[in-house]
C-alpha cells in the first residue's frame, strides 16, 4: 500500500515467481528475479533498522526487473517498524504475515 505500490504493480507482471524476503538472526536476504540481495538488520521492539543492501549485480533481461531490483535495494533501508500479523490459518496460506512500515508511511504485507 502507498507509493510504493505503483512501481512494484508495474513490475510484478514481469516475475517469474514472488519476491521473498528470508530473515535469519542478523540478515535479511531478498530473492530479487535476476539478483541475491543482503544486508543486517536490527530489531528494537517494534523498530526496525535494516542497513544498505550488497548484492549480486547480474543484468536482468527485462528492463522491468531490473528497476524492480533497483527500487528494493533503495527501499528496504528506509524501513522504520515490523509487526507480524496473525490470522487462522487456512490451508495452504501461512498462520501469520509480516507487514513492514516505511519511512514515507508505505507498507508491505
Amino acid at each position: 500500500r502507498g507509493k510504493h505500490h505503483v512501481w512494484f504493480t508495474r513490475a510484478a507482471a514481469a516475475l517469474p515467481a514472488p519476491v521473498q524476503l528470508r530473515f535469519d538472526a542478523t540478515h535479511v536476504s531478498v530473492d530479487a528475479p535476476c539478483n541475491a540481495l543482503r544486508g543486517r538488520y536490527l530489531l528494537s521492539g517494534s523498530r526496525m533498522l535494516i542497513e544498505p543492501l550488497m548484492g549480486t549485480k547480474k543484468g536482468c533481461a527485462d528492463a522491468r526487473l531490473m528497476a524492480l531490483e533497483d527500487r528494493l535495494e533503495q527501499i528496504l533501508p528506509t524501513v522504520k517498524d515490523w509487526r507480524l500479523q496473525t490470522a487462522r490459518q487456512q490451508r495452504g496460506q501461512p498462520a501469520a504475515s509480516l507487514r513492514l512500515r516505511f519511512a514515507n508511511g508505505s507498507e508491505w504485507l
